[in-house]
């Protein structure tokens, strides 16, 4: 009965941070997509003759990465998350047309953002109680 209940404490821990999110955790999510978003659309504004595609989605990440955000910080992030993905699909989709120095440049960025998340992500995770469970 008591590591059973050591087992649900370690489940309520781990899941509280991604079950009601804490604003402060949204608003780094947010504030480093943003900057992201702008250091893609820079780059791709940098050359003059990218694919069509890549030239409304460059206006798109721009006016998003700038845009005021609404009051809903968990959709603002979503949204950005969403428009990201976009950006990695798309480039990928045209990375022949592109220069390599700008396609490895804009893929640095997002290798550089997935890490830092999933360093902010597993930050949140605590250390399993197992020990404490396997003595009760």
């Amino acid at each position: 009965m008591r590591s059973q209940v050591f087992a649900v404490i370690d489940i309520l821990t781990n899941m509280a941070p991604r079950v009601e999110w804490r604003r402060a955790e949204v608003q780094s999510t947010i504030n480093d997509l943003c900057a992201v978003l702008r250091e893609i659309a820079q780059l791709l504004g940098e050359e003059g003759s990218w694919p069509e595609p890549l030239g409304e989605l460059r206006e798109q990440v721009l006016s998003a990465a700038t845009a005021p955000l609404g009051d809903d910080l968990v959709a603002e992030r979503d949204r950005l998350s969403r428009l990201f993905i976009a950006v990695m699909e798309e480039v990928a989709a045209v990375h022949a047309q592109l220069p390599q120095t700008c396609v490895a440049a804009i893929e640095q960025r997002c290798d550089e953002y997935l890490r830092r998340q999933l360093e902010r992500d597993l930050a949140l995770v605590r250390r399993p109680l197992f020990r404490r469970m396997s003595q009760a």
